[in-house]
């Protein structure tokens, strides 16, 4: 079979094309690579390529023959090619976009989201006891252990209330929220540390050191060393803490040393005691104004936030108590105040080990919602309750 093709000067050239026959081994002749997109290709000799368009524009598929004089049964030869789309096609445009947009959405999530998780410590390991630094051989345990809980909270885990916005922890409220209420104990009993247990009755001056270290825990707990008020540059409160902190060291060792008070007597205990059942009579108050005023709300936003400050103001009652126990030991035997301490106690224990998936403020006798705030408030109170039975007893 002949076909005719136009040369390069119009003149044209005759193509030996073979065609198998019926019967005979002949190998088919070769036809031109088809295009996925075209329904038709032919073989172009002028000036050795052709490019055929795809239906979609963004292809082409280049098929060419050679153009040299046939001799004899030569055949055409034909080549097939692809080329990727252009770089301004509309799907790789749509395809940068979604990347500008999804890669730094994903690294927010992961930096607030999973650095936060990683971050977030509600700590109320009560097995936890100071170290040797803040407890010198002869000092007061419940001074230790004040100073030991500031400083796991600050050093160990972090002071998450003062954390900026760009802080992973600044997006969290239950962590920030345990340790304000923790500090919020420490600093009731530094109160009456430094005006009942570390004078001489009401006569005797104040430990300069511990008036020192109240000062410096009375700071607001959420603020950053920058602000956008006056003065723009100020004292953080965790580094205000850590001040703190080597305070109620320096008193401890002198404490030990017999250079600073820290009187035994029953007075001295009863004034620590009742100033502790006076901050868990106001998280009290707190826990029921709040159920009165918001229970049976669909989203209650503060409600985790109260619950995990009263949680931390009773974890620290509960470790400053441990502390109290050691060092009146003697005085706790002597008016047979073990039962009713071990039940103070235990229920503090109680409000500690409360850990619900997600704290709800339900209508009270409600039996599809709970109302984690009124189980909580109903332990509070009974400890509150045992508190005051101790500081009766004390008095008598």
């Amino acid at each position: 079979m002949f076909e005719d093709f136009p040369g390069q000067s119009g003149v044209t050239q005759r193509v030996v094309i073979k065609t198998p026959r019926k019967g005979k081994g002949t190998e088919p002749a070769r036809r031109p690579v088809r295009n996925r997109w075209t329904t038709r290709a032919r073989p172009v000799t002028t000036p050795d390529i052709r490019r055929c368009g795809g239906r979609d524009g963004g292809l082409e598929d280049t098929v060419a023959a050679d153009t040299r004089p046939f001799s004899g049964g030569a055949e055409p030869v034909f080549r097939h090619t692809a080329r990727e789309p252009p770089a301004g096609s509309r799907m790789q445009r749509y395809r940068t976009a979604l990347l500008v947009v999804l890669v730094p959405l994903a690294l927010i999530v992961a930096y607030f989201g999973i650095g936060g998780l990683l971050r977030h410590t509600v700590d109320t390991d009560t097995a936890f006891r100071p170290a040797s630094v803040d407890l010198p051989a002869n000092g007061s345990v419940a001074v230790a252990m004040t100073s030991g809980l500031l400083d796991r909270e600050i050093r160990v885990h972090g002071w998450a209330p003062d954390d900026p916005w760009f802080y992973p922890t600044a997006w969290l409220d239950n962590m920030p929220n345990f340790q304000k209420g923790m500090r919020t104990m420490a600093l009731q009993f530094l109160l009456e540390l430094k005006d009942q247990v570390a004078r001489t009755r009401g006569s005797g001056g104040t430990d300069p050191k511990l008036e020192d270290a109240f000062e410096e825990l009375s700071y607001p707990p959420n603020r950053w060393w920058i602000s956008a008020s006056w003065p723009p540059i100020r004292a953080s409160s965790a580094s205000q803490y850590k001040t703190a902190i080597a305070d109620l060291r320096d008193y401890n060792q002198r404490v030990a040393s017999g250079s600073a008070l820290f009187e035994r007597r029953s007075d001295s205990l009863n004034a620590a005691l009742d100033r502790m059942a006076l901050s868990l009579g106001a998280a009290s108050a707190m826990l029921d104004e709040h159920v009165v005023a918001h229970q049976g709300e669909f989203w209650d936003r503060k409600a985790d936030d109260l619950f995990y400050d009263v949680q931390g103001r009773s974890y620290a009652a509960y470790m400053i108590l441990l502390g109290l126990q050691t060092d009146y030991a003697e005085l706790i035997q002597q008016r047979q105040l073990g039962n009713v301490w071990g039940e103070l106690m235990a229920s503090l224990e109680e409000v500690i080990r409360m850990d619900p998936l997600v704290v709800l403020n339900g209508k009270t006798g409600s039996t599809l919602v709970k109302n984690h705030l009124a189980e909580q408030g109903f332990a509070l109170l009974r400890a509150r309750t045992q508190l005051r039975e101790l500081t009766a007893i004390l008095q008598k």
